[in-house]
């Protein structure tokens, strides 16, 4: 039996009960009267102690109203019925208005419901953005993710397949849970179609289809899709409607220049022919700098956009997430209004002295 056939087996043998309390004291059908509680049973205070202070005071009145219509003017089933019907009337309108007034919540039940809640935000959004090896294949990888609250749709991840290793960051449309769950089939058609598929555009083709078939009829995601080639030096990348990356090489960093990119997942619908597979050089020495929206959008006091390549061309060195999270949330003071990630990978053999600190 599962929790909503178990509530209105609840509410049944409540109704019952009161039925049978009304009979044998009433002696017959009067005592149907009592049904008048019923809606204060199914529809009663939200906080456990507000609940508790509410019956309290339902008892109370109800005992004192039947009393004193039983010795001064009613006498017998009529009065228990009556005051009981008066209490009820009561209690379903002012006793909730002076308990809301005066009985605060219970401050534990709210604490565990918050905690209860982080703990879910938490593991929603360690299903969708796992944590990076910080080598793989002999390249280094960080990342970094800042949350807007909650949960939401950015999402990304390397894995190292039988045709080098690939990426991929993008981000759904909307927010919550119904983004993040979206985020999560992409991840988990990425982390498949990888191991299997050997052209980039490919995967963007079925990605695309998994979305059409999943999503909403407003749903889409921007995505990037990249492969690495450490034999060659380079990286190819497919563009959905995703930010370029950054590439720094020495103190520079430059957009990587998308001639032809396509449009998000399952906005114009995609196939084949419409997904052009780019590349751009990646040796030793040299670095790609992958974001989402929510780092370039972050605005200022004043409304300015972040300027992130200025900010990697001041920062470079080995510490370079950690300077550009620090000043993302000094930037917008610390109040993003979307979530927000970071991604570096370096290029295999980078020589340490090529890095300013």
């Amino acid at each position: 039996m599962d929790w909503t056939s178990r509530r209105h087996l609840r509410r049944a043998v409540a109704v019952a009960s009161i039925v049978a309390f009304g009979w044998a004291v009433c002696g017959g059908w009067a005592g149907v009267a009592l049904l008048v509680a019923v809606p204060v049973l199914l529809a009663g205070p939200r906080s456990a102690c507000r609940c508790v202070w509410a019956g309290v005071v339902t008892g109370v009145l109800a005992a004192a109203v039947g009393i004193a219509l039983w010795r001064h003017w009613l006498g017998g089933a009529l009065a228990v019925v009556t005051g009981f019907t008066l209490a009820v009337a009561l209690a379903r309108f002012a006793v909730p208005l002076w308990v809301r007034s005066r009985v605060p919540p219970c401050r534990c039940w709210e604490r565990r419901s918050m905690t209860d809640l982080r703990d879910a935000v938490e593991v929603m959004r360690r299903v969708v953005v796992r944590p990076l090896p910080r080598e793989i294949a002999g390249m280094a990888a960080e990342v970094r993710y800042l949350t807007a609250g909650g949960v939401g749709g950015d999402l990304y991840e390397v894995v190292d397949t039988p045709f080098g290793v690939r990426l991929i960051i993008g981000d759904v449309r909307g927010k919550g849970l119904p983004a993040a769950e979206l985020a999560a089939d992409v991840l988990g058609a990425f982390r498949d179609l990888a191991q299997h598929e050997a052209k980039l555009s490919a995967i963007a083709v079925r990605l695309n289809a998994l979305l059409v078939r999943r999503g909403g009829e407003e749903d889409f995601a921007t995505a990037l899709l990249v492969g690495f080639r450490a034999d060659e030096g380079s990286a190819e990348l497919v563009c959905c409607g995703h930010p370029a990356p950054l590439r720094i090489c020495g103190e520079r960093a430059r957009p990587v220049e998308m001639l032809d990119p396509a449009p998000p997942l399952a906005l114009l619908g995609l196939d084949d022919g419409q997904c052009t597979v780019e590349a751009t050089p990646f040796g030793p020495g040299e670095a790609l700098l992958f974001f989402t929206d929510g780092v370039t959008e972050a605005r200022d006091s004043r409304g300015r956009f972040y300027p992130l390549r200025d900010r990697v061309s001041a920062f470079q060195g080995d510490e370079l997430l950690e300077r550009l999270v620090a000043d993302l949330r000094r930037h917008a003071g610390d109040r993003l209004q979307d979530d927000a990630v970071l991604l570096l990978i370096r290029a295999a053999g980078q020589p340490a002295a090529s890095r300013r600190s």
